[in-house]
């Protein structure tokens, strides 16, 4: 689960717990998510992209500091970062940041789910837990999450709780795309609401995006990703 985090992306946590992110003052709003999270390349999308359709979801990734000894400093990244693969185990020492790109404007959500079932969604949310950005993203623009106050890159740390972590992310083009999406946005939990209790499995999330996907072929993609918290 993700350890203190104001922050990813749909959603996975077995359990979800607030706490501050890494790096950041105390006496901002953090929050924490059980189990690990991580984003997928678009090349692993789960999403059906004919040959010749191009994806609109250009990158999903995770990110490491090279040393996690930095993970509850105030500069997580002051050695450089690595990219995580898919399935890749980390552990409660462990932290990261995310990062999404994409090849058409629209408007990004991220959503997390656990192996117990606990699903949120992690960005946009009403705290600001990943930082006060706009989910509207711009084509071949990178968006970081976690941004403190001074839009600084820090980072997401992992609890104690193990298991497997997914990280959902889906772009919907324009305003009236995302208002059709609306109902299943406001079905899974803010995370913000670390008292949530509200599960549901990885093949439900994966079915309505999927039939969302056939529905708004043109105007919504999506994508996941996993990795392994022992």
């Amino acid at each position: 689960m993700l350890k203190n985090i104001t922050l990813i992306l749909f959603g996975f946590f077995c359990i979800l717990i607030v706490h501050p992110i890494y790096g950041e003052e105390k006496k901002e709003t953090n929050f924490s998510m059980e189990k690990g999270l991580v984003f997928t390349p678009s090349s692993t999308s789960n999403s059906k992209t004919t040959s010749s359709e191009i994806s609109k979801i250009q990158d999903f990734a995770v990110f490491i500091p090279l040393s996690n000894s930095l993970c509850l400093s105030n500069n997580p990244w002051a050695l450089g970062q690595t990219r995580l693969v898919e399935d890749q185990v980390l552990t409660e020492k462990d932290c990261f940041s995310l990062q999404l790109s994409v090849n058409e404007d629209g408007y990004v959500f991220l959503f997390s789910h656990a192996d117990n079932g606990k699903t949120f969604r992690l960005f946009p949310n009403s705290c600001n837990a990943l930082g006060n950005i706009s989910n509207r993203l711009s084509a071949n623009k990178i968006l970081s999450l976690p941004k403190n106050s001074k839009n600084e890159l820090m980072a997401i740390g992992l609890d104690e709780t193990t298991g497997k972590e997914h990280l959902y992310a889906i772009i919907v083009k324009t305003k009236k795309t995302q208002l059709a999406l609306l109902d299943l946005i406001e079905e899974i939990p803010d995370v913000c609401n670390s008292e949530a209790d509200q599960k549901f499995s990885a093949n439900y999330l994966q079915t309505q995006f999927t039939n969302f996907k056939k529905v708004y072929s043109t105007e919504f993609e999506w994508t996941s990703f996993r990795f392994n918290h022992q």
